[in-house]
């Protein structure tokens, strides 16, 4: 049988990355996750693909000040009820598909309307900076999925 169809290119180089991607290392199964602490087994510019089309505006830079909190209070991070609230479930709905910590650099996929990135800072238990590239004013659903 033969298909054919339309596909844009950035959509073309999702499907590439998913197919064309070797990865190594020992995963263990954790809930709905695949986790791997080997640094060689897929880093997040190889991984992006999967989820987001190729970086075009570049990474998103705050210019608000951020106060740091400890990961395990997340009553002083600053967002509102209602966006909390929308965190939770897109946690429990497990739309954080991807997330990496190296060296104390964070970095997320979490999937909504679209595809959003969340980068963060985490040392000594403790969230330095965290910024997402979605529309939101503020500290959005993304990030405090990303941080349950």
């Amino acid at each position: 049988m033969t298909y054919h169809c339309k596909i844009r290119p950035s959509k073309y180089d999702r499907v590439v990355a998913k197919i064309d991607t070797d990865l190594f290392g020992e995963f263990i199964p954790l809930e709905h996750l695949w986790v791997t602490f080997d640094r060689q087994s897929m880093d997040k510019d190889r991984m992006r693909p999967w989820f987001l089309s190729p970086l075009s505006d570049g990474e998103c830079v705050s210019s608000n000040g951020f106060t740091p909190f400890a990961l395990h209070n997340l009553d002083s991070f600053p967002i509102s009820d209602i966006r909390a609230q929308r965190g939770e479930s897109y946690y429990e709905e497990h739309r954080v598909v991807y997330i990496c910590l190296d060296k104390g650099k964070g970095y997320a996929i979490v999937q909504g309307s679209e595809y959003y990135e969340v980068t963060f800072t985490y040392i000594d238990d403790t969230i330095h900076d965290i910024l997402c590239n979605c529309y939101c004013e503020g500290h959005c659903k993304h990030e405090y999925a990303v941080l349950l």
